[in-house]
């Protein structure tokens, strides 16, 4: 009968694999690794699911960048629709303003 928990799940500590080790239990060491491997696994395997749930909200865990706006046009019609068209009037906006800098330069207008 396990005597805890952990021992239960074939988890040990790090102190608890050296004893293991040094007192010739190899086959609980053994256990030990490759409980602690499935742990890995399984977090892995639903992270790349996407079924994975933390506490998050969207903007900790996707971040706002560049990289997630192009991640997000390419996911979806509806973004890249947002990202082209505010790329587009972002244009325009740089556009006119430097038309505007660039005729008071020439008519030696103060900007």
């Amino acid at each position: 009968m396990a005597k805890n928990k952990i021992e239960a799940l074939d988890f040990m500590t790090g102190k608890q694999e050296a004893e293991a080790f040094e007192n010739g239990k190899y086959v609980d060491l053994h256990r030990s690794t490759l409980r602690k491997v499935d742990v890995f696994c399984n977090l892995i395997q639903r992270t790349f699911d996407k079924s994975l749930k933390t506490h998050a909200t969207w903007k900790e865990a996707h971040g706002l960048s560049w990289k997630t706006a192009l991640y997000l046009a390419k996911k979806h019609w509806i973004y890249t629709t947002v990202v082209v068209l505010g790329g587009i009037g972002s244009a325009f906006f740089g556009l006119f303003r430097g038309f505007g800098v660039l005729s008071s330069v020439l008519m030696n207008k103060p900007g």
